[in-house]
């Protein structure tokens, strides 16, 4: 069974510490797919995730498909695709406005074509599909 998958490049941000985060428990993960991110503690800083969903480019493509060498790639980040989802989470969560940010990753994740995930039967016999988005059902 073929199933539609390509490697979409994201984005994560790392802010400097957020004191009020210090010597607290872990905040649960707050996504939003109106934006399409994510927010979450990452130890004592935060951490701002950016799905582009169906916009976002593919790298990797068709026929040959990633290298058998590739693992954990890292690419150059292009704020000018993120700055809008960033300025929206900064709305989501105020406490992170005037931070820096002390890291930012761009790497792959798989996707499908159309940023959509294939959830259901597939066809065959007693097989069903979840697939297509790595950040699992929320």
């Amino acid at each position: 069974m073929k199933i539609p998958s390509v490697p979409c490049l994201r984005h994560y941000l790392v802010t400097d510490t957020v004191s009020e985060f210090e010597g607290r428990s872990e905040l649960p993960v707050m996504r939003d797919n109106a934006y399409g991110g994510y927010i979450r503690q990452e130890q004592w800083s935060g951490l701002i995730g950016i799905y582009e969903g169906h916009i976002c480019p593919t790298v990797w493509t068709m026929p040959e498909g990633a290298p058998w060498k590739a693992e954990n790639e890292l690419f150059e980040a292009d704020y000018d695709s993120i700055g809008d989802f960033l300025m929206t989470a900064f709305d989501k969560m105020p406490i992170l406005v005037d931070l820096g940010i002390k890291r930012v990753v761009r790497g792959a994740i798989t996707h499908t074509p159309d940023g959509g995930m294939l959830v259901g039967p597939s066809g065959a016999p007693n097989v069903w599909l979840s697939c297509g988005s790595s950040i699992g059902l929320a």
